[in-house]
């Protein structure tokens, strides 16, 4: 029965992924015995391709949008198409684990370091250690204290960029 719903859960189209339907197999997995509620690295990896797409278009967006430009780069604007595919992991891994974060979050603003940063790389043509953005990402007392982040994301976040 385990395996009967969860291969009818990953026959839907990554891009198709309805909440209804996550929300159907999720009250079928917190039903089962601890012991049961095991998933596979496969598993994670397409439930991760199937939302992954969502986060990269809600990364672009916290990233371009009119409000941010104007309040963090004085209206400018960062080419997102232009930004090299690390960086775009690096953000998009800061949204999808609550890291990137705008004037309403308690533990600090991050897009208000991270924008500017990604900007300035951008139009500097900085890529690697000797990037801003890069800088940012060292910061141990900005993700390993106030974000709480574990060490092991904090070094491969940074570690993409060299």
């Amino acid at each position: 029965m385990f395996s009967a719903h969860w291969n009818c859960f990953f026959i839907v189209e990554q891009n198709t992924l309805s909440v209804s339907l996550w929300w159907v197999g999720f009250q079928f997995f917190a039903r089962l015995t601890h012991e049961a509620q095991h998933i596979t690295r496969k598993m994670q990896y397409y439930l991760f391709q199937g939302i992954y797409s969502e986060y990269e278009e809600k990364t672009k967006e916290l990233t371009t949008k009119a409000d941010v430009c104007k309040k963090y780069l004085d209206g400018n604007k960062i080419d997102w198409n232009a930004l090299p595919e690390n960086v775009k992991e690096v953000l998009i891994d800061l949204t999808y684990r609550g890291d990137y974060t705008g004037s309403d979050d308690t533990r600090g603003k991050t897009r208000k370091v991270i924008v500017p940063a990604v900007y300035k790389d951008q139009q500097e043509g900085l890529k690697g250690e000797g990037s801003y953005f890069y800088e940012i990402m060292r910061d141990p007392n900005l993700w390993l204290e106030k974000f709480n982040v574990d060490e092991n994301r904090y070094n491969n976040r940074w570690g993409i960029l060299i």
